[in-house]
């Protein structure tokens, strides 16, 4: 969808892209849309700065209800895909291709989402007030997303109003106990994005090297830099969301995430796989160190190719979201990419 339109700048819109909200030169415009998956109506409407006399937001939840909703749709589905791995015969290839086409890529879709929800914060309900009629934007529909709306209108609202009488604009936020702060218009950097991508840079190359080299202790060193390099991953991410951040670098967090969400469920099903050809593997707790230190052999071709095409789309995302930090860090300079906060508070 394009943030860009004429002399319209988007502000805000809707997960479907039904509803959003655009600033232009003198006015704001609302396009409210209905449908579903795919929008069959809009409707325009159009707010002046000058006749705008309050903007307001109040929280309406947190964000658990829908966390929960998540893990509940999240353990149908994975108990779905091991039903299949449970009742597949050592040699049998039909239930393992049932889930990787079926169960796989729909928890990995509901994880990612999951994650996605906690990450955007609690909801809210954003309005707009002139003398005629009170809007609600549905496009504006979570706490931080409000908050930066107030900070990219207030000066534009002021300089509207300016030979009106003082006080006239109203900039409020309903929220007991959270005081209102205004949101940098500058872009900025989480301070622990290198780190970020140079981890799944490094998870990529050891899960290459692993593939053609049989070691456990290569096998441990992908372990081990798989879980720590999830840490600073979600925590960029969780910064990047609710502050402003270079859409690229965003963009590549996101996939990056998405691709070790479906790295983590293949080598959990790959893993399962394997037990199920040899249970002393589940005896100690070398054998999943052992069931990856040769995964050529033990997977043989079809996983071999799933977990190389895991391994180059780890460091293709990691490269590039390298390279898009680096040339954002030498245009916004070393003050304002500093500005980030490390970890955004949680709702």
């Amino acid at each position: 969808m394009k943030k860009t339109f004429g002399d319209y700048r988007r502000l805000a819109h809707s997960a479907l892209g039904f509803s959003s909200l655009w600033m232009g030169e003198d006015h704001l415009l609302y396009v409210k849309g209905s449908g579903f998956l795919l929008p069959y109506s809009e409707e325009y409407k159009r707010f002046r700065y000058r006749d705008i006399q309050a903007l307001t937001m109040a929280r309406t939840s947190g964000v658990w209800l829908g966390v929960v909703g998540y893990l509940v749709a999240l353990f149908v589905v994975a108990s779905i895909g091991f039903g299949f791995l449970f009742a597949r015969e050592p040699g049998d290839v039909g239930f393992l291709v049932a889930t990787l086409i079926g169960p796989l890529p729909l928890s990995v879709l509901l994880l990612a989402l999951m994650i996605r929800h906690w990450m955007l914060g609690p909801k809210c309900l954003f309005q707009i007030q002139t003398e005629l009629k009170q809007e609600s934007i549905t496009s504006v529909n979570r706490v931080h997303r409000a908050r930066e709306t107030f900070a990219q209108l207030e000066e534009k609202i002021r300089a509207a109003q300016m030979d009106l009488v003082p006080a006239t604009l109203g900039i409020s936020e309903n929220v007991l106990g959270t005081p209102r702060s205004r949101i940098s218009q500058h872009l900025q950097i989480p301070k622990l994005t290198l780190p970020a991508f140079a981890s799944q840079a490094a998870l990529g190359l050891s899960l290459l090297l692993l593939l053609h080299l049989s070691s456990v202790w290569l096998s441990g060193l992908f372990f081990m830099i798989a879980l720590l390099g999830m840490v600073p991953l979600l925590i960029v991410l969780a910064s990047s969301v609710r502050h402003p951040t270079p859409d690229g670098i965003r963009q590549a967090l996101w996939a990056q995430l998405v691709t070790g969400l479906i790295l983590a469920a293949t080598a959990s099903i790959y893993f399962l796989d394997q037990a199920i050809n040899d249970p002393s593997l589940t005896v100690s707790i070398t054998g999943p160190l052992e069931a990856f230190a040769d995964i050529t052999a033990f997977g043989g071709f079809a996983f071999y190719l799933i977990f190389l095409s895991m391994s180059l789309a780890h460091l293709g995302i990691a490269a590039t979201g390298l390279f898009l930090t680096n040339r954002w860090r030498l245009r916004l300079g070393p003050d304002l990419a500093a500005e980030s906060p490390t970890s955004p508070p949680l709702p």
